[in-house]
């Protein structure tokens, strides 16, 4: 069992007090989390034929986050056959990233998603920034019978993701379905997709990223009194799993409750605020998600949220 280490997602301030705690604001149109991606594409023949539509499929992930070598998102290409080749080490400018798209070479024979996966989990090995989301995007139509099989790619996906690499997988065919099943992340139903047509998966890229970009916009409190213990309501999305998910009250890690994708509650097990703050007014509430011990936690910037006493 791995030893987890927080990673901060985001420093959420606590807003006035409503018993619904509503958040009705539109989520913005690209991924804006600090986050280290890497593209995995299947470039074997069995698929040159939607050579055109994958590249579609490329530039539209590539324009899917915000890109920002600081605070926001950096682009990893890598594309595989008979083996990986790297179009793209991890940037943020997005016109030299669609440019590596552009040159890609022509397909090969064979499929080796192992490989592309290696490659993959090398760059975030060497390149991971402190603190960033590490994710893989994978794309294929095809089993891998060579180099191993599919036990071969399974054992290799195992091993990125006990380094806390959060894998989407995107299946062109049935054939492939039960093998990236495996290779994806946890839930499953969330983080796998079956899909027939390179049209489908262009149609669903918006919903693929938007579960890996965990990200908080906005929390409300819902008890806050010097002889309660605090419960706070976090919206924002890609909130997944409960269980790699942790809220920071004042400097005091409890448990998280995920309502759904995009809402979680902080347990109400923390202490009253008194305690929190030593008597002052405000308390800090942060929420990260627990990753491998490859991770150390992001410094964030200091918000101040303000409570009711009683």
């Amino acid at each position: 069992m791995r030893r987890a280490v927080p990673w901060l997602i985001a420093l959420v301030g606590v807003a006035t007090d409503t018993s619904q705690c509503p958040y009705n604001d539109p989520l913005p149109s690209v991924c804006t989390a600090f986050a280290d991606v890497v593209l995995v594409v299947d470039a074997s023949t069995s698929i040159a034929h939607a050579h055109d539509n994958i590249t579609a499929v490329m530039r539209a992930y590539v324009d899917s986050y915000w890109l920002d070598e600081v605070q926001g998102a950096r682009m990893a290409i890598v594309q595989y056959s008979v083996s990986a080749t790297v179009l793209s080490r991890l940037a943020a400018n997005r016109s030299a990233l669609l440019e590596s798209i552009e040159r890609r070479g022509p397909s090969e024979n064979s499929t080796c998603i192992s490989c592309g996966l290696e490659a993959a989990g090398e760059i975030l090995r060497t390149g991971n920034r402190t603190g960033a989301a590490p994710l893989l995007v994978l794309i294929s139509d095809g089993v891998q019978v060579i180099k191993g099989g599919p036990g071969k790619a399974r054992d290799v996906a195992a091993g990125l993701k006990e380094r806390g690499i959060v894998i989407t997988t995107n299946s062109l065919g049935e054939d492939i379905a039960a093998t990236m099943e495996a290779i994806a992340s946890s839930p499953s139903s969330t983080f796998a997709n079956d899909l027939t047509t390179v049209f489908q998966l262009l149609s669903i890229i918006p919903e693929t990223v938007s579960s890996s970009c965990t990200q908080v916009f906005f929390a409300c409190w819902l008890s806050g009194y010097c002889d309660e213990p605090l419960s706070v309501i976090v919206h924002g999305r890609g909130l997944v799993n409960s269980t790699d998910l942790l809220c920071r009250i004042g400097g005091i890690v409890g448990s998280a409750s995920l309502i759904d994708n995009a809402t979680l509650v902080c347990n109400s097990s923390a202490p009253g605020l008194e305690t929190l703050s030593n008597g002052a007014l405000s308390v800090d509430v942060q929420v990260a998600a627990r990753y491998s011990r490859a991770q150390t936690p992001r410094t964030p910037p200091t918000t101040a949220a303000t409570f009711a006493r009683s």
